[in-house]
């Protein structure tokens, strides 16, 4: 649900408008009867521009109207989709929209399983594998840039939730697709048991690192299978043709260790400038070799001017924004996939420090460090659980009494709740949990 206002500086009246993004996504405006907003002057085209929900945001589109649109008093252009928060006006003509509240859900999971079914496994590198899926009842996928979906699996009786970055763009609503690199349970878990009709569920599609339109000038940086939500970013840019101006650099162990190569060299002879960097090239590799250093960062035209997203292992996230901020990039500019954020140092627990999980009878004191959920798991507690940073909301539990500390940002947790994340939530005193 968001709210409006449309003010006719001219005449001084206001009219105001809720919208519900539950009945409609898109919502027209102009001197058209068939526009949700109707602007009645000769200064307006018959269907000017829309207003869509998209996601969680609200979003503004000039539709190719004959005077053009502003948001915040800045030319905007045609057909692009501009990010809308509280407090923007959008122009039209004499016309002034000023958006009020925009009462948007959560960043967290969807209460109600979505089924999907597979119609395509994709081989990109000896050990990446992209599954394509379609949803089992054809709904369409409504998620951002960059954004991550959480798996419901069941693996040798037990039940596991993990979440993988969605590779495809939103651009392409009917497919959702995400690329698992074989490393641990799950994911060899999958690369060995689906293949086309598996069907599995998910929980929702969720994530706060995510692009959004319009930058003028764009960095994406990713290492290894951090690639994956730099893929959904460069494919929506490409898709929707944006007038973007894009970087994107990427780091491999060796030439066949580039995730979707054959695809992003196509991308690059449109829209997007693409560089490699492989640390073990072999013979015939031409293009740049060794780790991303300051030379490298150095060498994008109009660093300091760029939009950066940054995904890949922690030691790379964190070498990449060091250097980045020693060579003058504004912190506000940088983005980087880290989910939860980075883990922070907590107390000791001090003596007396419990955990009491009040369904499973069992009363756990906590080692140094050690989270809610570790802390049940090590003693036999039955825990259900997905991202294990603080960003799905799968383990959440009811806190009947005590406080905790977090070790990362417990993003799916709305404030004053009364809930607590197991999974980033270390005991401070004596905490009793419904679990």
């Amino acid at each position: 649900m968001f709210n409006l206002q449309v003010l006719h500086p001219e005449t001084g009246t206001v009219q105001p408008y809720r919208l519900d993004p539950e009945q409609e996504k898109t919502f027209l405006i102009g001197r058209h009867p068939s526009c949700q907003i109707i602007l009645d002057r000769p200064e307006v085209s018959r269907i000017h521009g829309q207003l869509s929900w998209h996601g969680d945001r609200v979003y503004y589109s000039d539709l190719g109207s004959t005077d053009g649109s502003k948001v915040n008093n800045q030319d905007i252009l045609i057909n692009y989709q501009h990010v809308l928060r509280t407090g923007d006006t959008v122009q039209i003509g004499e016309f002034v929209i000023l958006m009020g509240a925009i009462q948007v859900p959560k960043k967290g999971v969807s209460s109600k399983p979505t089924k999907l079914r597979c119609i395509q496994v994709i081989d990109q590198t000896p050990d990446v594998k992209t599954f394509r899926w379609v949803g089992s009842e054809g709904e369409r996928f409504e998620y951002l840039p960059g954004q991550f979906v959480l798996l419901d699996l069941m693996i040798e009786g037990k039940a596991v939730s993990r979440c993988y970055s969605v590779s495809s763009s939103p651009s392409r609503p009917y497919v959702l697709e995400f690329t698992v690199k074989r490393v641990g349970l799950v994911s060899n878990w999958l690369h060995a048991s689906v293949g086309e009709g598996f069907e599995l569920s998910i929980q929702g599609i969720t994530g706060s690192f995510v692009y959004e339109g319009p930058k003028q000038k764009v960095l994406l940086l990713s290492a290894g299978s951090g690639i994956t939500p730099m893929l959904s970013m460069a494919r929506w840019i490409s898709d929707m043709a944006h007038p973007v101006d894009v970087v994107f650099l990427h780091s491999a162990r060796s030439p066949q260790d580039i995730i979707a190569r054959s695809e992003l060299v196509f991308l690059a002879r449109q829209n997007l400038r693409v560089w490699f960097t492989v640390t073990n090239p072999g013979e015939h590799w031409s293009g740049l070799t060794g780790r991303v250093d300051r030379a490298m960062l150095n060498s994008v035209p109009d660093l300091l001017d760029r939009t950066v997203y940054v995904c890949g292992p922690e030691g790379f996230m964190t070498g990449v924004k060091q250097m980045l901020m020693d060579l003058g990039l504004p912190s506000g500019q940088y983005h980087e996939e880290s989910f939860g954020g980075a883990p922070v140092a907590v107390e000791a627990p001090k003596v007396g420090t419990t955990i009491e999980f009040a369904k499973s009878n069992k009363t756990i004191q906590p080692k140094p460090g050690e989270t809610l959920l570790e802390a049940g798991l090590r003693s036999g507690v039955t825990m259900t659980y997905g991202c294990k940073i603080g960003a799905c909301g799968v383990c959440k539990l009811k806190l009947k009494a005590g406080n905790v500390d977090y070790v990362r940002s417990p993003l799916a947790l709305p404030e004053g709740s009364g809930f607590v994340l197991p999974c980033v939530a270390c005991a401070r005193d004596a905490v009793v949990v419904e679990g």
